[in-house]
């Protein structure tokens, strides 16, 4: 083997490892973001059932129930529907 051939396969093994180094860190901060999120989907299902049990419990026109409605862009409702 010549020296331009070792220097080549010796350039193909870094590239191949580098590469394989590449894709296993992507796949564990994949791994770390799918955790983040699933941890930020869980918080947010429980301040939304808070929010709806304070909801409840309160009286349609209170004032907290006035800022809460426009903070969350959301409108009275009507218990004839």
């Amino acid at each position: 083997m010549t020296l331009q051939q070792t220097i080549a396969v010796i350039r193909d093994i870094v590239l191949i490892v580098s590469i394989s180094t590449l894709c296993l860190y992507v796949i564990f901060l994949l791994r770390k973001i799918n955790t983040i999120l699933e941890s930020l989907k869980t918080i947010s299902k429980t301040v939304e059932s808070i929010s709806n049990s304070v909801a409840e419990q309160s009286i349609n026109g209170s004032a907290i129930m006035k800022i809460v409605r426009f903070v969350t862009g959301t409108k009275q409702s009507s218990d004839d529907d």
